[in-house]
């Protein structure tokens, strides 16, 4: 499609070849649409995942939200933005299972924000459950109960 806006700088939705750049619709003044899935790179579009709904990486006047990251495609490809959680913020969104604020992974929440074995999370809280079996954290034993004179006391200490 072709386009003149008046001068030869590309970044204002018309190229200095005329042709109207990726997230940008021109008629006699050039725009950006937000949730189309164009993201205007030069525009205030922070990103545009194709949608207006909220809580996806994206919010519906195309901000980043807290806790996400959003890449856009390369301009020669020209699609919606890939929005991912932010793993180690401590804010836990997307498909995180967990986000302990820190990118260690043997804490209970691993650096891709998943849960680790033998780890529960309680609201904001990453912690062991002692008698589970599962061998955790600062447990210095954990025999599959919380009973004590057994070797492993209720409290997974020996």
């Amino acid at each position: 499609l072709g386009c003149d806006d008046g001068n030869n700088v590309a970044g204002d939705g018309c190229s200095d070849a005329c042709t109207v750049e990726c997230g940008w619709v021109c008629g006699d003044n050039c725009d950006f649409i937000c949730g189309d899935g164009f993201r205007a790179l030069t525009s205030e579009e922070k990103c545009d995942d194709g949608n207006t709904d909220d809580g996806d990486g994206c919010a519906a006047n195309c901000a980043v939200e807290v806790g996400w990251m959003c890449t856009p495609k390369p301009e020669e490809e020209c699609g919606p933005d890939i929005c991912d959680a932010l793993s180690g913020d401590g804010i836990m969104v997307g498909g995180e299972a967990c986000d302990d604020g820190n990118l260690e992974s043997g804490d209970g929440c691993s650096s891709s924000g998943g849960l680790e074995c033998g780890f529960l999370q309680l609201g904001s809280f990453v912690g062991t459950v002692c008698g589970d079996g599962m061998y955790a954290g600062a447990e210095a034993c954990d025999d599959s109960n919380v009973a004590d004179g057994d070797g492993c006391s209720s409290s997974c200490s020996v």
